[in-house]
């Protein structure tokens, strides 16, 4: 049962943290009319939409792909868990977009307990149902086990009253902006625990294969032309 929960949290970013999902219209962001655009599988822009991909990688279980799963961890509960997310927006956006805002929702189906995740731009382009621990693709390792990523673009404490509710996080739109105006360099995010030697810690998300449609991670997108 979700329950109407708002939290807001400062850190690397702001992000509004609540159990209700971003709406698909116009609205006004800072005093300007923006347009607004979700990404997620089946629902948005359309049912057709099959173009965002996930997964979780695992350190004790470093050869085997969890990309059909229906759920996205991050832990370091007995082992590291960390989790791969990636939108393609080819086709949807002028190449003259001003992106004013971009937010990740994604549904907490279980956590232990107050959590500090962070989320990274991955430098590799890895392929859902192939991806593991140790290779990005078949026949192709990452350059470090555990993915190739840059430093943190955005990092965020959940606290554990949010199990069962949706979580927005805010990501740099002019990252999201790079990705629409040169999509062959959109890798896509990974998440992980902020610090991995802390105490054990666990959560999970939704992941895009998920039955329940409303369930799927959900990319908004708040810019003008």
């Amino acid at each position: 049962m979700l329950r109407n929960i708002m939290i807001l949290l400062t850190f690397a970013l702001i992000a509004g943290l609540s159990c209700t999902p971003a709406s698909d219209e116009e609205t006004v962001l800072n005093n300007e009319v923006v347009f607004v655009e979700n990404f997620k599988n089946g629902v948005f822009p359309t049912s057709d939409y099959t173009f965002s991909y996930d997964t979780t990688i695992s350190s004790t279980d470093p050869t085997n792909n969890y990309g059909a799963y229906s759920y996205l961890t991050v832990s370091n509960d007995s082992a590291y868990l960390r989790s791969l997310i990636m939108y393609n927006f080819i086709g949807y956006f002028p190449a003259n977009i001003n992106v004013k805002k971009a937010t990740l929702t994604l549904y907490v189906s279980t956590i232990d307990s107050n959590i500090n995740i962070s989320f990274y731009k991955l430098t590799k382009l890895w392929v859902e149902a192939q991806a593991t621990w140790n290779i990005y693709s078949t026949g192709n390792t990452w350059s470090t086990a555990g993915g190739d990523f840059g430093s943190a673009i955005a990092s965020y404490t959940i606290n554990v009253s949010l199990d069962d509710c949706f979580i927005s996080f805010d990501l740099p739109g002019s990252l999201i902006k790079d990705w629409i105006v040169n999509p062959g360099e959109n890798y896509g995010v990974l998440i992980k625990m902020t610090n991995e030697s802390a105490a054990d810690n666990s959560i999970s998300f939704t992941s895009c294969e998920n039955a329940t449609t409303g369930y799927r991670p959900m990319l908004t997108i708040y810019y003008t032309i």
